[in-house]
């Protein structure tokens, strides 16, 4: 995609992103609400306290945006499993969700 991101439908989609509160997961975070598009941006992260600074920091930057915060440790399966049962009841998702 040459660096850019193509924008989508505009029905609410959720993006989540591992590790969103900092370094690359933060950019992309930064840069998916930088489109103005209709997202709700999740940030996946195993320190709550650190995800949320980073929501707050992102809501600070740009006004209106939807972001929302899950703990997940990618290294627990268990955290895994109860990350997916929780976001699909957050957003209503099933459990075939598209994947880019």
């Amino acid at each position: 995609m040459n660096g850019q991101i193509k924008a989508w439908s505009a029905s609410r989609k959720v993006v989540v992103i591992t590790g969103g509160n900092s370094g690359v997961g933060f950019a992309l975070a930064q840069r998916l609400l930088a489109l103005e598009i209709t997202v709700t941006v999740c940030l996946a992260c195993r320190n709550v306290t650190k995800a949320e600074k980073a929501k707050s920091e992102l809501e600070e930057e740009y006004k209106g945006a939807k972001v929302d915060i899950l703990q997940l440790d990618t290294s627990s399966i268990a955290s895994v499993n109860a990350a997916a049962k929780e976001l699909q009841k957050r957003h209503e998702m099933t459990a075939a969700c598209q994947t880019f």
